[in-house]
């Protein structure tokens, strides 16, 4: 369907092989067609009132076009299907079933070229490819168009400024093509799903989209067919983004602790952003904004987050116990931050990491925190936020506790419900005691406002305070799941790994493949399963251990290091949450960190970065990659293109890392290995070969080199 300037409707009557035009009057007349060889399929109008559609019935793959006096010709096509003509006359090009079209404002002709996976051009009267090599595939995104290839392409619309928008059908995505002819995913996962709505729309999935339409703001309006929808991706009128970051802190604890944020802010842009602050007080008092510049490429780490807003000039008390939370407004979409909360401990610094929350990704539908225990060794505590405007208002919340033993201890508790003005923070210390619940997870919802929340858990080591940071999760991300992928689970004279089960769901029996280099078995993995009753939740230490003693085959004998990724397939895995926390002895108990599995269709197709890395006297960081196997058994290969975040320069890129299909590979020391004096950067990971997704996260240790300082880790999940 198209609109002309004057609000005639066309519609490409395909069943009834017309174009028929709807005026504003209402009155329907057919101006082209009636024989069975047009069988239209896209239709777009130009400035001039020509119209044009595509046809590709019995051998006839043309475009046409009906001008202003209602001829008809034959601009692109020979009639029958092929893939030639390009930088000739587009009337002696082959074709094969065209189907969208559209037409910018200076009145070259897109076309979608489905059967050949691509989507050509005419312009003068000449047609060339730009974008797609004729192959089938799903890679390219962040080089030239021309280089990537697409999946059965249905779909084009082009914007004011002259971008390019394409509905990959096949790959269940929507792409861009800006002017420089750059291409880059926008919309969906590339795997088929149901995603939920208000979530960034890299992160949504969709089913088969087979049509795109932008408008003169540049809202972009996709037909999500396979799931019977129409969708719309809004476009800020401004390139830049909101990120809320839940807490940052100077303020004691419990063991003589002190808690101080560490604040990290990155610019991987190519001009100057300007950040603006706004900080909400929850308890020290003090509230105020603040704005200042960061230069391309540059990324700043601030010791001390809450002294650094005063120095900026917000007015938060010189000293007590201070909590609050930070919106961070930036002029770019390219700037990140990532907070690391940590506290002085006998042999160092221990912590936790967690990125700043694009308010889009903001939640407005429950989420669940999983894992969460206490006993002697632990607590825990979960926190919530309003990340809302003064214009979206106040907010209310309701937590309930759930046992993870429904037989045993078959216990829930509804808490008091907590009403949060915009930038407000709550928390709930060590709250399973108050339950009568040793271990379980808890929900989280808005029961009133419209703004969006967000919540998170820390499970903390009531010995040495050290805190592993518990990432949300909806049920939404989880429905019709076939299965997830644990970045890493492991075995080592000074570490292991603690699987978490939790369902949410019905009865499930969940299938694992742990595959590691050390496996005695061929393919270096070692199956086995875990029965998981509804609303039950599992916490498996030494996870590696238990599956020794159980007798798993390839597991080997005690002493080696086993270290890779886990896999959970089933039926449907709707409503599991699967997490890991790994960690060492250390300060009287353990420091850790903890981390959820991804589900399949939700890792990174083509490009991750990874902030806030270090390496000085006092931290070093490792990078790991995961290739999740997903889709076959193809290798990855990787280049990383590690930057100074001092001078903002590239210093380094590695090409050639390969890590095979359910292959896990870490980088140790990675600016000390690859960068040396660099102290602080980040990572650009390009897959550059490959078919199947992956992961990537960053992971910051305290102490310079390994066996220094409390080794402890902090998290860092790659980003978009």
């Amino acid at each position: 369907m198209a609109v002309d300037g004057t609000g005639n409707v066309y519609i490409a009557d395909r069943g009834n092989d017309r174009i028929r035009r709807v005026d504003t009057a209402g009155t329907i007349t057919t101006i082209a067609g009636g024989q069975y060889e047009y069988s239209p399929r896209g239709v777009a109008v130009d400035s001039a009132g020509n119209l044009y559609f595509t046809n590709a019935g019995l051998g006839n793959h043309y475009v046409r076009r009906v001008d202003a006096s209602g001829t008809i010709t034959k601009i692109a096509g020979v009639g029958g299907y092929g893939y030639s003509g390009d930088g000739g006359p587009a009337f002696r090009a082959r074709l094969r079933s065209p189907s969208g079209v559209a037409v910018d404002a200076a009145g070259n002709l897109y076309i979608a070229d489905t059967g050949n996976n691509c989507i050509r051009r005419i312009t003068s009267g000449r047609i060339t490819t730009i974008a797609g090599t004729g192959i089938r595939g799903s890679g390219g995104d962040g080089g030239l168009a021309v280089r990537a290839n697409l999946d059965h392409p249905l779909g084009v619309a082009v914007d004011a400024a002259g971008n390019l928008y394409i509905a990959d059908t096949g790959n269940h995505r929507i792409r861009q093509v800006d002017t420089s002819g750059t291409i880059t995913t926008i919309a969906g996962t590339g795997f088929r799903g149901s995603g939920a709505d208000g979530s960034q729309a890299v992160r949504s999935q969709l089913d088969s989209p087979s049509s795109v339409a932008v408008d003169s703001a540049g809202n972009l309006y996709i037909a999500d067919t396979g799931n019977h929808r129409i969708r719309v991706l809004r476009r800020s009128s401004s390139p830049g983004t909101r990120l809320f970051v839940p807490v940052i802190l100077t303020a004691s604890g419990r063991n003589n602790s002190f808690f101080t944020s560490e604040l990290a802010l990155t610019n991987r842009g190519k001009q100057t952003a300007t950040l603006r602050y706004t900080y909400t007080a929850a308890a020290g008092g003090g509230r105020g904004r603040a704005t200042e510049t960061l230069a391309p490429g540059r990324q700043k780490i601030v010791p001390n987050a809450i002294e650094y807003l005063r120095t900026r000039g917000i007015p938060i008390p010189a000293s007590g116990n201070r909590i609050g939370t930070l919106r961070v407004e930036a002029s770019s979409s390219d700037v990140g931050v990532t907070v690391r909360t940590t506290t002085r401990v006998a042999d160092g610094r221990a912590g936790l990491a967690y990125p700043g929350i694009a308010v889009a990704d903001g939640f407005t539908e429950a989420v669940y925190l999983c894992g969460l225990r206490q006993n002697t060794q632990d607590r825990s505590n979960v926190a919530f936020q309003n990340m809302g405007t003064s214009q979206e208002g106040n907010i209310t919340l309701r937590t309930t506790v759930y046992s993870g033993d429904p037989f045993a201890n078959p216990r829930s508790r509804v808490l008091p419900d907590v009403t949060l003005a915009p930038g407000g923070f709550h928390q709930y210390s060590g709250l399973l005691a108050t339950a009568g619940i040793d271990q379980g997870y808890v929900r989280v919802e808005r029961v009133s406002g419209g703004a969006p929340f967000y919540a998170y858990g820390v499970i903390n080591d009531q010995a040495n305070s050290d805190g592993s940071f518990v990432f949300p999760v909806t049920r939404s991300s989880l429905a019709g799941v076939r299965g997830l992928t644990l970045p890493v689970i492991i075995e080592h004279p000074n570490f292991s790994s603690e699987l978490i089960l939790t369902n949410l769901g019905s009865n499930k029996v969940i299938n694992f493949d742990f595959v590691a280099d050390a496996i005695t078995e061929e393919d270096r993995t070692v199956e086995f399963f875990e029965i998981l009753p509804n609303g039950g939740q599992k916490i498996i230490p030494e996870i590696v251990k238990n599956l020794r003693r159980r007798g798993v085959a390839g597991i080997g004998p005690a002493g080696r290091t086993l270290a890779g990724a886990l896999f959970a397939e089933g039926n449907d895995l709707t409503g599991v949450v699967i997490g890991a926390r790994t960690g060492s002895a250390g300060g009287g108990g353990q420091y850790s960190v903890f981390y959820n599995a991804v589900p399949y269709g939700a890792a990174f197709s083509e490009t991750a970065w990874v902030n806030a890395l270090q390496q000085n006297r006092e931290n070093r960081s490792n990078l790991a990659l995961v290739n999740t196997g997903e889709v076959n058994g193809s290798d990855s290969v990787f280049r990383l293109e590690i930057y100074d975040g001092r001078t903002g320069r590239r210093v380094n890129t590695v090409t050639g890392i390969r890590v095979p299909a359910r292959g896990w590979h870490q980088i140790n020391g990675i600016l000390g290995s690859y960068a040396p004096g660099t102290t602080q950067g980040y990572v650009r990971v390009r897959k550059t070969a490959g078919n199947n997704p992956f992961l990537a996260y960053g992971v910051v240790n305290d102490g310079g080199a390994p066996g220094q300082r409390s080794g402890d880790g902090a998290y860092v999940p790659a980003q978009q």
